[in-house]
């Protein structure tokens, strides 16, 4: 992964075919210091990386078996701010169509797309009342979605829970 200016991800991935993942690995991810919004002062850091190929699925069915009705999917977000982390219930659609089951001050929004297996949205932090954008990926063989809190100097994360 490379960006518009300067950075990138750099490591080895083994691919397999298990049950969980189709490949793992350990990456080193880096972006030197330079002027902009996001992480001005830059980083470096490693992490691991795991992941499985994505089927869409067939119209009118969700990107995981679900089982039907509200609450069929949580759904945690975590900031650096030191208060606990937003946990909520969701309720996904036949059709992928989410809705936030308590909606609140939150305002959490989520939006699946099942042609691509994205999960993105946004929220306001309850404890520090600044908005997130949110990003990742669905992994179907882990009933899961999982990605990355966007935020101005460091990265929160998110994932979800879907039940049969």
């Amino acid at each position: 992964m490379s960006y518009p200016v300067k950075g990138g991800m750099t490591g080895t991935l083994r691919m397999r075919a298990d049950e969980d993942e189709d490949c793992d690995g350990i990456m080193d991810w880096y972006k030197p210091a330079q002027i902009g919004v996001y992480y001005p002062g830059g980083f470096a850091t490693s992490t691991s990386l795991g992941g499985a190929r994505y089927t869409v699925p067939p119209l009118g069915t969700p990107v995981v078996p679900l089982r039907a009705g509200p609450g069929n999917c949580r759904i945690t977000l975590a900031t650096d701010n030191p208060a606990a982390p937003l946990v909520k219930m969701l309720t996904i659609s036949p059709t992928n169509i989410v809705t936030v089951d308590s909606p609140g001050a939150d305002k959490l929004k989520v939006v699946i797309s099942a042609a691509k297996g994205t999960i993105t949205g946004s929220f306001v932090d309850p404890g520090t009342g600044v908005s997130h954008a949110f990003g990742g990926l669905v992994q179907q063989k882990k009933q899961t979605g999982a990605g990355t809190v966007k935020e101005m100097t460091s990265t929160g994360s998110f994932d979800t829970q879907m039940f049969r």
